[in-house]
């Protein structure tokens, strides 16, 4: 069977690998498989490139991390790691080389009158047995009821003991707080009396003969003891952290024990998150604390953009929930996952390598203008694809070289293209919809002749530009199109010439206990998130000292230019005005070090401005590069990746119907294996 698949996304890359996987009796499809890719690499929103112009460093579309519960990303790449076999001693040689384990997260918070304080809320998570892609199933909503109430209790006893202060500096906590502590502990212990025991790793439900009623009962008997210990700590950061933590947690269950038992995740996705934790009983001191609005930040969950906007923030409940459960209580090894390379280097690279010794074919330079359906309805009739340039000897290597590690570079191969030096001379960006540069050819791929099924792995944010047909035939496109909302995205990435510590990040300062590089969120929108990504520096060749890389990011304003003035703008008023708090040696009120800001060009004087400018800043305003939300009411409107209307197409991505739909790696790879599923028996699916 001939397959086209359109877009080099995750989730189509997903595709093509479980396509070409041996089947139950050992023998491999006899597929023939093309990939037709926008631009110069694969990745999508994930792509990464080297700039060899600056140290080969890393520049990504943002930060990705991965998370610990990626149940069924984690066991491809690991296998694709094991096929690609690299020696012994070379860069991530093994997926455990590119991958290591990230167990703190940290928050940055507010007083009660709303002024941000230099105290961070550290969260801290435990190592736990086994890796990652270890999982065999999920839990049901009933099945987590154990685990949510012995995760609170964690949380009080290490607060009590010593073991965890969510501060910067160990508090000794008030007499008053550690008894109504210990008060909220002894009445989760009764409570837990009515519930299943936690949910084993990897193992199905517990026994669900516990009483609904009774535990019911005594959660909102807890509530109150919550909401007395909220207004007892006000002004004391370390146990206030425990009760907004215990007070989220516990509506949370309430809701799942009054909405959620015997039903489907999604049931609950008419009603916005922190509505719905309203309804059942979460007090008003918790609604925008740093832990809840983390979550909105991670996904970018703000309507038009607008992460300045609290009203704007909107996240469907089930899959909230769903969301959270699986994130505490489903990952293996560590709740986070650094990747000690670009995503590209890490994701992309292998899995490209991979994929061609299994004889996939790559079309690169190649973008989708039409998806054409037959005049009935039923079947994909024909592909219109530009080709955006011609490759010298008909193909193209596009990997480079760097540090013995294979990686994608930050702009195309020149010299392997028959226009490269007009295109390079010109700066035309090929992966930019409105490029103003002509197709040097068109290919109209027919239904029988070129290929007899597609896989459409593009975002959707790039439907209504290449299946303008296909809304105009069918409703359910168009409710999906208009239902489910994307966003767009911006980063930017500094290299310093000094380490985190010299910066003044309080937590790397004079031997503390938090020693892992830095994740924080829930900071100032919309530039919330800021990552300490210098893992990466071993992997860069740089000609300077570098010894810090900082990645920030956010969601972007619908309203907002779609160039990089705005996140310039962003970024320095960061540093100047608002990174006081985090680096307390590196910025000041209206200053910042930036002549610790790092070029690749020994001895240079350059000005502030001049360094600034030459760091990497990136918006995410093409089509193909937004990022799908998940919110209130839009989730129904999902297409299914195997029934999507047209007998010869499957979807593929976050983007549609595949029983866990968020943006994030796990999804897009859930959508790739369910759109091709009837192709592959005995493929294993874990949900």
């Amino acid at each position: 069977m001939k397959i086209a698949i359109l877009g080099g996304g995750i989730g189509s890359m997903t595709a093509a690998y479980c396509l070409t996987n041996p089947g139950p009796d050992g023998k491999v499809p006899d597929h023939d498989i093309t990939v037709y890719q926008l631009g110069w690499r694969l990745g999508g929103k994930g792509a990464s490139g080297r700039n060899a112009d600056e140290g080969q460093r890393v520049e990504e579309h943002g930060l990705h991390i991965w998370m610990g519960f990626y149940a069924n990303a984690f066991r491809m790449i690991r296998n694709v790691y094991g096929e690609l076999d690299r020696p012994h001693g070379k860069p991530l040689a093994t997926w455990k080389d590119a991958f290591k384990p990230q167990t703190v997260y940290t928050m940055m918070d507010t007083n009660k009158q709303g002024d941000w304080i230099d105290d961070e809320w550290i969260v801290t998570a435990p190592i736990l047995p086994g890796e990652p892609g270890d999982q065999t199933s999920f839990g049901s909503p009933c099945g987590y009821h154990g685990n949510v109430i012995q995760w609170i209790k964690n949380r009080i006893e290490a607060v009590l003991d010593g073991r965890e202060q969510h501060t910067r500096e160990r508090v000794e906590l008030h007499e008053a707080h550690a008894l109504h502590l210990k008060a909220l502990r002894a009445a989760l212990h009764e409570a837990s009396a009515h519930a299943a025991p936690p949910r084993e790793h990897g193992k199905p439900d517990p026994d669900l003969t516990h009483h609904h009623l009774l535990l019911r009962l005594a959660l909102e008997g807890i509530q109150k003891l919550i909401g007395i210990g909220l207004d007892l700590t006000e002004d004391h950061p370390v146990p206030r952290r425990v009760f907004l933590l215990a007070d989220v947690a516990v509506a949370t269950l309430l809701g799942m024990i009054r909405d959620l038992c015997g039903k489907a995740w999604d049931s609950i996705d008419d009603q916005e998150w922190r509505s719905w934790l309203t309804a059942n009983g979460l007090h008003k001191q918790s609604i925008w604390c740093s832990f809840v609005r983390a979550l909105y930040d991670i996904v970018f969950a703000y309507r038009d953009g607008d992460a300045t906007d609290p009203s704007k923030a909107d996240l469907a409940a089930g899959t909230t929930v769903q969301t959270i459960m699986r994130i505490n209580f489903d990952y293996y090894e560590s709740i986070f996952l650094k990747m000690q390379a670009g995503m590209g280097d890490t994701i992309f690279g292998p899995l490209y390598e991979v994929l061609k010794k299994r004889g996939v074919k790559f079309k690169f330079f190649h973008r989708l203008r039409d998806v054409v359906p037959s005049d009935d309805g039923i079947q994909i009739d024909e592909l219109c694809i530009g080709v955006q340039a011609t490759t010298i000897d008909g193909g193209y290597d596009p990997l480079v070289d760097v540090k013995g590690l294979r990686c994608w570079p930050s702009t195309p191969l020149w010299d392997q293209l028959i226009e490269g030096k007009e295109l390079r001379e010109r700066h035309i960006d090929l992966e930019a919809y409105g490029a103003d540069w002509p197709d040097v050819a068109e290919l109209v791929l027919k239904r029988g002749v070129d290929f007899d099924h597609v896989v459409f792995g593009l975002s959707l944010g790039a439907v209504p530009y290449v299946c303008s047909s296909l809304l105009k035939q069918k409703e359910r496109w168009r409710s999906m199109v208009e239902h489910v909302k994307v966003v767009r995205t911006q980063a930017s990435q500094l290299w310093l010439s000094r380490n985190v510590a010299d910066l003044g990040w309080p937590p790397a300062i004079g031997g503390r206990r938090y020693r892992e590089r830095g994740v924080f969120g829930a900071y100032i929108e919309p530039l919330d998130t800021w990552a300490d990504m210098s893992q990466l520096i071993p992997v860069e060749a740089w000609d300077v000292p570098v010894n810090h890389i900082a990645y920030f990011c956010g969601a972007m304003n619908d309203h907002a230019a779609p160039n990089t003035d705005g996140v310039k703008t962003l970024t320095r008023t960061l540093l100047e005005q608002q990174m006081q708090l985090v680096w307390t040696s590196a910025a000041g009120p209206g200053t910042f070090r930036y002549d610790w800001l790092a070029v690749n060009e020994p001895g240079a004087t350059l000005t502030a401005a001049e360094r600034f400018d030459r760091q990497f800043f990136r918006v995410n305003t093409e089509p193909t590069e937004t990022y799908v939300l998940t919110v209130s009411g839009s989730t129904k409107h999902r297409l299914d990746p195997a029934d999507c209307g047209y007998a010869n197409l499957s979807l593929a991505g976050d983007w549609v119907a595949n029983g866990f739909p968020l943006g994030c790696v796990e999804s897009a790879v859930l959508g790739g294996m369910k759109g091709i599923r009837r192709f592959c028996p005995g493929m294993v699916i874990v949900e």
